[in-house]
């Protein structure tokens, strides 16, 4: 008996735990909007945050594109009170237009992105991250057509515990 409520309060602990590590952001990189089409992907992440700040990234992948990607153009909008602060670490972001859109560019410098890899291109950033929307993908001059556009997960995850004299659920 006394092993069984050890055992309890062992995974009751754990799940605290992993419960309350699920509130936090960490400096990895969290996703916050994702989609893709024609074996791309494309998301915006949060690199790091603070009180006020983050360091963001435009991030593109070759999952199984046709050829390798050599330019692309994504145009994104952040949500909320998030803005760029300043130029992008590599390539180019501009300034809103009247919809709130801002195109990130590649670089002139980009090498080709094989499949399997990705490139990410960071930038300052001010206000709280809290998503973004992939609104349109071009890939060495073409449209690329996107599903999966969306927040990310938002759902906060569950657990139960329960238990018997003879099992612990």
């Amino acid at each position: 008996m006394k092993f069984q409520k050890n055992l309890v309060l062992m995974l009751t602990t754990l799940a605290t735990l992993t419960l309350g590590a699920c509130n936090q952001q960490s400096p990895e990189r969290i996703s916050r909007t994702a989609a893709s089409g024609s074996g791309v992907t494309v998301d915006v992440v949060t690199t790091n945050t603070w009180t006020g700040g983050f360091n963001g990234e435009v991030r593109i992948g070759n999952t199984s594109f046709a050829s390798t990607i050599n330019t692309y153009e994504v145009v994104f909008k952040l949500a909320g009170n998030a803005s760029v602060a300043g130029s992008a670490w590599v390539g180019t972001i501009t300034a809103p237009d009247a919809a709130g859109n801002r195109t990130a560019t590649s670089p002139t410098w980009l090498s080709p992105i094989a499949v399997g890899s990705s490139f990410g291109q960071g930038f300052g950033g001010t206000g709280t991250f809290s998503g973004s929307t992939i609104v349109s993908l071009k890939v060495n001059g073409q449209a690329i057509a996107l599903g999966g556009s969306g927040g990310g997960d938002t759902t906060a995850p569950t657990v139960s515990l329960s238990s018997s004299a003879s099992t612990v659920t």
